[in-house]
């Protein structure tokens, strides 16, 4: 059986582990993972990397020679063999001053291997990975955006795009795409075009996957363009910002055929700062010329996204399919002055219920005591309650408190907070392993 490949990390304990999510049908499509490759790679920090497996799977990398590469098709052609490519850089996993760390950054070995990647037409899955899209040339990028247009699996992971007009060029290089996956992707000046946002070339995904990825805005911008038809039949989506609008426009927009959905939800407040767009232009940018190419500001201040978010949320689904959901909420804990982001998830999760979803499982961790103490349980009891009875026959939704700090001296109940959905048993509510009932003192856990 094979798996969609989701990283599940929150704590849980009992009969919970070991859950398998997004499981996919072995003949759908799927998201390549790295055992679908079969490559020795070197010690990471000298650069060495060795291929040494059959020519359909490809892995390129610093201290790879093309001599030691093309030997593999001594006897076969590349354009009919391969059909794997993963070109992994050398650009490092965490980095606090991207401007300067891409002085350090040498792509140059990439324009070695370009006349043979224009060789490789039958590749269908391409993996770039850990990339400073600037430090590559420019005819390397030409190469990459022109030579895979018959991709129909893209994999980007831990790509500094420089700016947003440059991932999106990306992403609309490969116009078959079936399976879609951005990890770790950054840009820092912002200016995507309108006429990269605004595509209505029918978009179908078996699978889509966007996490540690914090602004999603002209990523999911460029997902819904003016389409008028968009498919997604599984999703796994990480929100980091506040900026919550446009997340639950895609939702709706695919909520006809989504089948199973991980949602993640880690926000974090990273101080402001200012940005020269010169250092980040890398000069093959389009010009603007007409409204179609007009910059788009795509920051909208959170107090505006929450109450778009919250008015799309008071319009009823059309014909929702939803079979699974699996959530993780990391608890903020906070009321920010724009609206709350941990009950708007709730409430976000709770709108795609439909008469067909079997399964629905929602984690809420919290880090510590007070992020538990200062919530607001009676607006999160109110969003939990509303949500409608299953059907019988059907499992009831799991709801799981999970404390992942240290609560030594703090006593936890949720009998008084959730009283509402306990009472209504519309979740089956555990509190760190523990069910809760409707009976006082079963919700209650005094760590010692």
């Amino acid at each position: 059986m094979a798996y969609f490949p989701i990283n599940i990390s929150v704590p849980l304990s009992g009969a919970f582990d070991g859950l398998r999510f997004l499981e996919c049908d072995p003949d759908d499509d799927e998201i390549s993972t790295d055992s679908d490759v079969d490559f020795v790679v070197g010690d990471p920090e000298d650069g060495a990397h060795e291929v040494t497996n059959h020519p359909e799977a490809l892995w390129l990398a610093p201290g790879i020679a093309l001599h030691d590469v093309t030997i593999l098709y001594t006897e076969v052609r590349p354009e009919s063999q391969a059909k794997r490519l993963r070109l992994s850089g050398n650009l490092l996993k965490k980095t606090q001053d991207l401007t300067f760390i891409r002085t350090l950054i040498d792509h140059s070995w990439v324009d070695e291997f370009i006349p043979f990647l224009t060789r490789l037409h039958g590749v269908r899955t391409l993996h770039l990975e850990s990339l400073s899209w600037g430090c590559l040339s420019a005819a390397a990028r030409a190469c990459l955006l022109s030579s895979f247009r018959h991709i129909t699996t893209l994999w980007i992971e831990n790509v500094d795009f420089w700016n947003s007009w440059q991932l999106l060029r990306t992403l609309d290089a490969f116009p078959q795409l079936k399976v879609l996956r951005i990890v770790k992707v950054n840009y820092t000046f912002d200016n995507c075009a309108t006429h990269q946002t605004s595509s209505s070339i029918p978009l179908q995904l078996g699978a889509l996957s966007i996490t540690e990825t914090r602004r999603l805005r002209p990523i999911l911008k460029w997902i819904l363009g003016m389409r008028s038809d968009i498919v997604v039949n599984k999703a796994q989506l990480s929100l980091e910002s506040i900026e919550v609008d446009v997340l639950v426009e895609l939702l709706r927009a695919v909520a006809p055929n989504i089948r199973r959905l991980h949602y993640i939800q880690r926000i974090e407040h990273p101080e402001g700062c200012c940005v020269d767009p010169l250092c980040h232009i890398l000069g093959d940018e389009d010009q603007d010329n007409g409204p179609a190419f007009a910059r788009l500001n795509s920051r909208v201040p959170p107090e505006d996204s929450y109450e778009s978010a919250k008015d799309m949320l008071k319009e009823p689904l059309e014909c929702p399919w939803l079979e699974s959901i699996f959530a993780d909420i990391w608890w903020s804990g906070s009321d920010l002055d724009s609206g709350d982001p941990d009950i708007l998830a709730v409430e976000i999760l709770c709108h795609l219920i439909s008469p067909r979803t079997t399964s629905f499982r929602l984690n809420i961790v919290m880090k510590d005591p007070q992020r538990f103490l200062s919530t607001n349980w009676a607006k999160l009891d109110d969003a939990l309650s509303q949500m409608e009875e299953r059907p019988a026959g059907y499992e009831r939704p799991l709801l799981l408190i999970v404390l992942d700090g240290d609560f030594a001296t703090a006593e936890v109940t949720l009998e008084n907070r959730l009283r509402k959905t306990i009472e209504r048993g519309v979740f089956s509510v555990y509190l760190d392993g523990a069910e809760v009932y409707d009976d006082p003192g079963t919700a209650t856990r005094v760590a010692s």
